[in-house]
């Protein structure tokens, strides 16, 4: 096919329907499986007869004569992968080497013999095969097989049949999506009618686009509806085996709905509070059946993020664990088992670099250069925009939590500040950034202002380095106090969670390829300078790598 063609499958990996396959010319005809041979034998004979007809169709089919010459013309050909170059460049910031040696594999084996172009593909496979981008990406790949196992469950689950999301809400209408995109029956719960029907048509709409960008049958939306119900009704939750709460974030709440949700629900059914900080062993101390209770934390939008996490309050039973971690991998979730501590695993260690990032920007440094820092580091957003997507009033409310629960962690004022100023962030248009329908439009030079971020320098490496340090410490603290059982569980958490880049194997496999040796030692130097939260905790200074097999 042509080259541009070709170069874009090969550099995006994006798949070919049928469809798609013979526009661009990969295939010549579309038949039913049962014609198959038949209608290949004739295209065969037909092609040895006169292939004329057929090379023609394929020039149509991929734009005409145009990109033909364009490759046969040695400019052209400079032209196409010049272009390509540019592109792979800007989508993946130059930190994944494969693409651009694809490229240069086309371009040296283009005119030459096929057992000459697979003598030049070997080479450059080899070449990326022993790169610690290939090496890292593999260590992810590992890590989303290894969450599958279900590491550090013993108990077998119970079957999850049916279930329940109370609360009709941005997050409870994703949550329920995806028990029904799997085909669980999944009860939406509100005590308002008019909440449950708008989520309903969401959801509609949800399951519409997705039959159309997968090319499904229009049935198919029917048939995922079909899986959702809707209740302002208590007894509707009598005959549901896992229900998930979604409500606002407030303890009182929580415990109120607790107890309204256990006079109905089956004795062996399971309550699961998807919460981003608030304790599970405190929410079980109001339960009838505490060792049914548990945490099932989703990242927002529910509906895309990959991350779960199991958290297991003091009381909560092997088999409920279990049972949740069953069902988040059946809903296309990467779970991770985490212990009842403040922020869980993703959150604290989160928390600390975004806290950071205020303190160091408090100090006179330039908050946007902080963020073009972490993007060319690989990061999918700087911090202050990452804050936005968060939303502002949230970060500062588990900000606010970390800090009175671990006092090493010092509270930066600049997110109540920017709260108190109508700032929330993406969700209301005006956050450190500003927003334009739903896009960020432009900085939020106004909000800097009343802040007092009044920039004495651009940030320096030395700054960034400081958040990925304070980060990593964090990680340790988490393994010193068993919130996760091992490191894979911390870059499973925070590649799958939060996005940090896959490329560098998660901040575990990122620190080792520092060595601790020299963690350690940047850590000594900053808690000199900045206290206590950089002192290496005890993993750090007891272990010489965190993976020491690797």
């Amino acid at each position: 096919i042509a080259l541009e063609k070709a170069l874009d499958i090969i550099l995006t990996g994006r798949g070919q329907d049928a469809g798609r396959a013979m526009k661009s010319g990969l295939v010549d005809e579309i038949v039913p499986a049962e014609q198959l041979k038949t209608k290949a034998m004739e295209l065969a004979r037909q092609a040895a007869q006169d292939p004329e007809p057929i090379l023609k169709k394929r020039h149509e089919k991929t734009g005409g004569l145009r990109p033909w010459l364009l490759e046969k013309n040695l400019a052209g050909r400079r032209l196409v992968f010049h272009q390509a170059r540019k592109n792979v460049e800007e989508k993946t910031g130059g930190h994944y080497p494969a693409p651009l040696k694809a490229i240069d594999v086309i371009e040296e084996g283009l005119g030459l013999s096929l057992e000459e172009g697979l003598e030049i593909e070997a080479r450059g496979l080899g070449e990326m095969i022993v790169t610690p981008v290939c090496k890292n990406l593999i260590h992810i790949y590992e890590l989303s097989q290894r969450a599958k196992k279900a590491p550090g469950i013993e108990a077998d689950p119970l079957p999850v049949n049916r279930s329940a999301v109370l609360g009709a809400g941005v997050m409870g209408r994703g949550i329920a999506f995806l028990f029904a995109d799997k085909g669980i029956p999944v009860l939406l719960k509100d005590v308002n009618v008019e909440a449950i029907e708008a989520a309903r048509l969401q959801l509609r709409s949800t399951f519409a686009k997705k039959q159309k960008k997968r090319h499904e049958p229009a049935e198919t939306i029917e048939e995922k509806m079909s899986h959702i119900g809707g209740s302002v009704d208590p007894e509707a939750l009598a005959r549901v085996d896992l229900v998930i709460e979604a409500v606002v974030e407030s303890m009182d709440v929580k415990k109120k709905v607790l107890a309204e949700s256990e006079k109905i629900l089956p004795e062996r059914a399971i309550f699961a509070t998807n919460t981003s900080a608030l304790s599970i062993s405190e929410l079980q101390q109001s339960a009838q059946r505490p060792e049914r209770v548990a945490g099932l934390h989703f990242f927002n939008p529910a509906e895309k993020m990959p991350l779960v996490e199991v958290i297991s309050g003091r009381q909560t039973s092997e088999e409920t664990a279990a049972t949740l971690f069953s069902a988040a991998l059946k809903i296309g979730k990467t779970p991770v088992l985490v212990a009842d501590r403040p922020g869980f695993l993703v959150n604290r260690i989160l928390m600390a670099y975004l806290n950071e990032a205020c303190l160091i920007a408090s100090a006179g440094v330039d908050w946007h250069s902080l963020d073009v820092r972490a993007t060319s580091f690989g990061q999918p957003m700087g911090p202050f925009r990452l804050l936005d997507e968060v939303g502002i009033d949230i970060a500062s409310e588990v900000g606010g939590t970390l800090s009175r629960a671990f006092d090493y962690l010092p509270a930066s004022e600049l997110l109540d500040r920017a709260v108190a100023h109508g700032a929330l962030g993406s969700k209301n248009s005006c956050g450190f950034y500003l927003y334009q329908e739903g896009k960020e439009a432009a900085r939020n030079e106004d909000l800097a202002e009343k802040l007092g971020l009044e920039a004495s320098r651009s940030s320096n490496r030395e700054d960034f380095l400081r958040m990925l340090y304070l980060m990593v410490n964090e990680a340790g603290r988490c393994l010193d106090e068993q919130v996760v059982l091992a490191p894979e569980d911390i870059d499973t958490g925070m590649v799958f969670g939060t996005g940090f880049p896959p490329f560098h194997g998660g901040p575990c496999r990122w620190a080792d390829s520092q060595t601790l040796a020299v963690v350690r030692s940047e850590l000594d130097r900053l808690a000199q300078q900045h206290g206590e939260r950089f002192a290496p905790c005890a993993y750090l200074q007891n272990n010489k790598r965190f993976y020491p097999n690797a």
